[in-house]
């Protein structure tokens, strides 16, 4: 008599964790070789899933592109919400601001390419994502209310733009990050180890109180 074996039952995946792969894979893709250079098939090959299930939940190169840019927003804006910085006294909370990209610099290589590749694209594809702008707005708002208590303290000066802030504290952190390999390549490494960049950032500290202080 023949015993057949049971079928082995197929393993099911967590659709959250599939779409997570994808999208951490996707990420690191996209910023080494940008949008152009990068092909869903050499990510498929990375994942622990396969391209079909790319396409099937993300469309297309382009959609899973634009998922990648929102979730490392996402992760990147959630640092400044997961250090308690609205319970700091105005000075501190932006002096905790500056120190941010500083202290997070290797984690935020990723960001700072996707960012620089989606610029060279003159900001094709962030305009595409819907609420873009909105999940930016926390970062804004932010800088606003601190800015705001720093007045009604008597710390800051009135009068000033809070989106300013917010400028200067994206342009130290991107610039920190992805100009660090052609600043050291001209100028030398005095900046680039742990004792240059904690002088820096004391220093970018002090550049952006002088700004907002009496």
């Amino acid at each position: 008599m023949n015993i057949q074996a049971a079928p082995v039952p197929r393993r099911k995946q967590n659709p959250a964790a599939v779409k997570q792969n994808i999208i951490d894979v996707a990420i690191k893709e996209f910023s080494a070789k940008g949008f152009a250079g990068s092909s869903v098939n050499i990510i498929a090959e990375k994942t622990d899933t396969s391209k079909r299930m790319i396409y099937y939940y993300f469309g297309g190169k382009s959609e899973l592109y634009r998922a990648a840019i929102e979730h490392a927003y996402r992760k990147v804006l959630g640092r400044e919400g997961d250090n308690g910085i609205e319970q700091l006294n105005p000075v501190q909370a932006l002096e905790a601001l500056v120190s941010i990209p500083f202290r997070n610099r290797e984690n935020l290589v990723c960001f700072a390419r996707i960012v620089a590749g989606e610029n060279l694209l003159f900001g094709e594809h962030v305009a595409q994502i819907e609420g873009f702008r909105e999940l930016n707005e926390p970062a804004r708002l932010l800088v606003q209310d601190i800015y705001q208590k720093g007045v009604a303290t008597g710390d800051f000066q009135p009068g000033l733009n809070p989106l300013i802030i917010r400028w200067f504290l994206n342009a130290i952190g991107t610039f920190n990050v992805f100009n660090q390999h052609t600043f050291k390549a001209a100028f030398g490494n005095e900046l680039d180890g742990p004792e240059g960049q904690e002088l820096l950032r004391q220093q970018m500290v002090k550049g952006l109180l002088a700004i907002v202080q009496r």
